[in-house]
């Protein structure tokens, strides 16, 4: 699947129209019709925006991995509403959790 249908899937599901996402980017209507009809590639930062917006990672915008389990889908979504300083709490708290668990 290519990002301009991961994009339509996703607007779709969280019943946004194009315009809202495009005023949320930041970016011009016909810019994120480009990247929807596959005439141009976002760049780093705007693939960012798109999987924060949306609750997703970069990589399901890229490679479009779709969440079995909603519970992963809402953790995730979670996550990215985090304070940097939260998430770098959160990840050394699995790491410990983790290293826990491989003693046992």
């Amino acid at each position: 699947m290519n990002i301009g249908n991961v994009i339509i899937n996703l607007l779709d599901k969280n019943n946004m129209s194009q315009r809202e996402l495009a005023v949320k980017l930041k970016i011009a209507p016909t810019t994120l019709n480009g990247y929807i009809k596959n005439k141009h590639e976002p760049d780093c930062t705007t693939l960012k925006s798109i999987a924060k917006i949306f609750g997703v990672s970069v990589d399901y915008l890229l490679d479009y991995i779709p969440y079995e389990n909603s519970e992963e889908k809402q953790l995730l979504s979670d996550y990215y509403k985090l304070t940097e300083q939260q998430k770098e709490l959160l990840t050394a708290m699995i790491k410990l959790m983790i290293k826990q668990n491989t003693k046992k």
